[in-house]
């Protein structure tokens, strides 16, 4: 467009000064329908006024020896009325590395969202109205960050069509938050739907049962005594699944509070051995205490007993038998910890990668399947100790070893998981 603007105030090299300066770039941080704001978040009634530059953008003159546009917290660019890039300030230089934007300004919007760009950009153009959109733009660095763009379309002193102004503000932490909760809500929708399945499926023997039990009263008294076993052995399990559902809600609410003080682990070694030695006799499985002593650290012992018996009481539920388990100390340069080792049923190498989430199963087909969740309390616990473990086997049938570490130096406690976060 090659319209001759009508006479300005300004500068000798036809710049706007003052107030009429400001107007243009000042515009492009109004709402995104285009009018200015007033108050917090309230627009004037009314349609706005248009902005009224000159058909060749001009940044601003300096004030105070400061480029009033160049110093901007936040991108600030112009089109002339064909959609070509004009002007972008010296904030819009330094985040994306160009100086020619007319050139690099498409060439920095990310390829998925190009089409994107184009789309809004031409409809708008076309329409001449403001507008507001967010996409991808490449860095200096090679990093995507998501920018929200704000526009309103500018005119000359005649009124004519000249462009767009507008400015970009970086909302990629905006974005990653919100992607962090929609995960949270997803994980919390997961959560909710495996605890629903999980409580019935005890419960369902156990009402069974009951039934059976109240309307038969004829009953021999073998099935009285095979019904009984039965309800005891699903109610234990609703039991120690409320209680790890207690145990999650509290460690998702409040974080777990750990009590760590110097501590051995080998004594707590010994304690869980003779704890399970009498469930592993009734199940036919050995139980072997090896390994160092003393296993200097710091520690919650409570804490230190529920991780390992969990892992035991794990070993001893899918060990046939005839089997051994070995819980084994470890003393190493740096760290301190246990390997429980069984030759049971093991686990297929795609089910390790998830051992450690809520309600995961590898063997749902066991009577005592346990809860699901008690490898994510294991791994909670041991996180807030500032250790580290996992989980390990050649496949199914050749057995499996869980390998914890703790730090012999004192540790930073981390912080607690957020609210809802269960992965």
């Amino acid at each position: 467009m090659n319209a001759t603007p009508e006479a300005r105030p300004g500068d000798d090299r036809g710049r706007p000064t003052g107030a009429a300066a400001a107007a243009a770039p000042a515009a492009a941080c109004g709402g995104a329908d285009g009018r200015p704001r007033r108050g917090r978040n309230r627009y004037r009634r009314g349609r706005p006024s248009p902005v009224v530059v000159a058909s060749t953008f001009h940044p601003p003159a300096k004030a105070g020896g400061t480029d009033l546009v160049d110093d901007a917290p936040v991108m600030l660019w112009a089109t002339d009325a064909q959609g070509e890039v004009t002007f972008v300030n010296r904030t819009w230089r330094e985040f994306t590395g160009h100086h020619d934007a007319r050139s690099a300004w498409r060439a920095c919007i990310h390829p998925d969202d190009l089409g994107r760009y184009d789309e809004v950009s031409a409809r708008h153009r076309a329409k001449r109205q403001p507008y507001q959109a967010e996409w991808r733009m490449r860095r200096q660095d090679g990093a995507y960050r998501w920018l929200l763009e704000t526009a309103r379309p500018r005119h000359a002193a005649d009124g004519t069509f000249a462009g767009f102004v507008g400015c970009l503000v970086d909302v990629t932490d905006r974005h990653q938050l919100e992607e962090r909760l929609r995960e949270a809500d997803r994980s919390r929708g997961m959560f909710i739907n495996a605890a629903s399945h999980e409580l019935r499926t005890p419960l369902t023997p156990l009402l069974m049962q009951l039934h059976l039990l109240r309307t038969r009263p004829d009953l021999p008294p073998e099935k009285v005594r095979e019904g009984l076993a039965i309800a005891l052995r699903s109610a234990e399990r609703l039991n120690e699944l409320i209680t790890d559902l207690l145990d999650v809600a509290r460690l998702q609410k409040a974080g777990l509070a750990i009590s760590a003080r110097p501590t051995d682990l080998a004594p707590i070694l010994d304690e869980v051995v003779r704890a399970f030695t009498v469930p592993g006799t009734i199940k036919g499985v050995r139980l072997v205490r090896e390994g160092a002593a003393p296993l200097p650290m710091m520690g919650d012992e409570r804490r230190l007993a529920q991780v390992v018996g969990n892992l035991v009481s794990n070993a001893i539920r899918f060990t046939s038998r005839g089997g051994t388990i070995r819980v084994r100390g470890v003393s190493e340069p740096e760290a301190v910890g246990v390997d429980v080792v069984d030759d049971g049923a093991g686990i297929a190498q795609d089910r390790l990668a998830d051992l450690f989430k809520p309600f995961s199963q590898v063997h749902k087909a066991a009577l005592d399947s346990g809860s699901g969740l008690g490898l994510f309390i294991c791994r909670t616990v041991v996180l807030s100790h500032g250790g580290t473990i996992s989980a390990h086997s050649d496949g199914p049938g050749k057995g499996a070893t869980f390998r914890v570490r703790f730090p012999t130096a004192p540790y930073a406690q981390p912080e607690p998981q957020a609210p809802g976060s269960i992965g």
